[in-house]
């Protein structure tokens, strides 16, 4: 916890820097305000109970961003995220395996705090979660295949975003970005991701 806190305290003390430490400013924009960044990359689901102790799954989707200033611009996000082997319980021979899967809507704003050909951004995103408990294999014998689905469960979720992006003309860039997928109803849980993609204008 003490690591997340000092990645944001550090980005947000980025813009106070000397110019020259903030590297060449140079405007990459276009007359179109629109773009559209495909991503993939890995998450914690915190929701994974299985004692295996393996709590990463993956995610990909595609964000729509439309600029209202030169730093500043409204995103929308749609994904899909899965992790394997969700289930509690002790890891026998013979058992029913279950996936965790997840339809993500959520939008927001974002804000170049140090904006450039390379450039940092923060984002806030709100949105909604929802979650599947679904069925997958089955292990070893003797186990009859669940019938029925779970259906989905909605969650909603405030999302704080970093992302870095380098542009390598006016219409493409690489964006790396950490967002954390925050449930504060009940019992406060993070699913934080890690994604890689580009943007297209």
């Amino acid at each position: 916890m003490k690591l997340r806190y000092g990645v944001w305290l550090t980005v947000l003390l980025l813009p106070l820097l000397p110019g020259e430490l903030q590297g060449q400013r140079r405007d990459w924009r276009d007359d179109n305000s629109w773009s559209f960044s495909p991503y993939g990359g890995l998450f914690r689901d915190a929701y994974d109970v299985s004692p295996d102790g393996k709590d990463t799954g993956w995610l990909a989707g595609f964000r729509v961003g439309y600029d209202v200033s030169d730093r500043a611009r409204f995103v929308g996000n749609v994904g899909y995220a899965e992790s394997d082997d969700v289930s509690s319980g002790p890891l026998t021979v013979n058992r029913v395996v279950y996936d965790n899967q997840y339809i993500i809507t959520t939008g927001g704003i974002e804000y170049d705090i140090l904006p450039g050909n390379t450039s940092v951004a923060l984002g806030a995103e709100a949105g909604g979660l929802w979650r599947e408990v679904a069925f997958d294999r089955i292990l070893g014998g003797g186990i009859a295949e669940p019938t029925g689905e779970s259906g989905f469960t909605f969650y909603f979720v405030a999302v704080p975003t970093l992302t870095v992006r380098h542009g390598f003309s006016p219409r493409t860039a690489l964006e790396v970005g950490f967002r954390d997928f925050i449930q504060p109803e009940d019992e406060v849980e993070h699913l934080p991701a890690l994604t890689v993609g580009f943007r297209f204008r």
